[in-house]
C-alpha cells in the first residue's frame, strides 16, 4: 500500500514499434489496433514512477496503427483518469521529443506555449510537460552525425553570449577521442 506523498507520480509516455501480427491468447485476440481496424505497428506505454519512492509500473500498453496526436491525446485523457480514480496524483507527463508527442502536448495547452496546465481530471492541480532528457541529447547527436555539411558542424548558441553563434565540428572531436586514447 502506498502513503499519499509516494501516490504524487510523473507518467512516462512512449511510443514502442512492433510487428504487425495477431495472437489468440486466453480467448482473446491480441495485436488489433485500438485506433483502427488493423493490426498495431505501435504499442503506446504509459509508465508511472513515483516522485518520492522507488515504485513504478506499467499502466497500460495500448496498440496502435498510424497513431495520430489525437489518438494520443485521447489515450492520455483515459490514462490520466484511470490514476486519478486510483487516488494517484499526477505531477507531470514526460516523453520524447517526437511529432505525436509534441503535437499532443501543444494540443493539451490549447496552442499556449506554457510548461504546465490545470490537470484536466484534477484542476486545483498543475500537469507539467517535460522532455525525456537522455531522447533529446539522442536526437541532438543524431542530428549531428547526420549533418550533411562538410566538416558535420553544429551551429549553437553560445552559451555566454545568445546573440553570438558557436560551432562544434564533429571531425575536432573525432581527432581529440583519437589523441587521448594514444596517451
Amino acid at each position: 500500500m502506498l502513503s499519499p506523498h509516494e501516490k504524487l507520480i510523473c507518467l512516462l509516455i512512449d511510443e514502442i514499434y512492433v510487428n504487425p501480427g495477431l495472437n489468440y491468447k486466453e480467448g482473446k485476440l491480441l495485436g488489433k489496433a485500438e485506433n483502427a481496424n488493423q493490426q498495431a505497428n505501435t504499442i503506446q506505454a504509459f509508465m508511472i514512477t513515483s516522485l518520492f519512492s522507488k515504485y513504478e509500473e506499467i499502466v497500460t500498453l495500448v496498440p496502435m496503427k498510424n497513431q495520430t496526436a489525437d489518438d494520443l491525446y485521447c489515450q492520455t485523457l483515459k490514462v490520466l483518469q484511470m490514476l486519478n480514480d486510483c487516488k494517484y496524483n499526477v505531477l507531470c507527463l514526460i516523453s520524447d521529443n517526437n511529432r505525436i508527442n509534441r503535437n499532443m502536448f501543444t494540443q493539451m495547452r490549447q496552442g499556449n506555449l506554457v510548461n504546465c496546465i490545470s490537470n484536466p481530471v484534477q484542476p486545483e492541480n498543475k500537469l507539467f510537460f517535460l522532455s525525456d532528457t537522455v531522447h533529446l541529447i539522442k536526437s541532438v547527436r543524431n542530428n549531428w552525425f547526420n549533418e550533411k555539411t562538410l566538416g558535420q558542424v553544429l551551429c549553437f548558441p553560445s552559451p555566454d553570449n545568445s546573440s553570438k553563434i558557436s560551432l562544434a565540428k564533429l571531425q575536432d572531436l573525432k581527432i581529440f577521442m583519437k589523441q587521448k586514447n594514444q596517451i
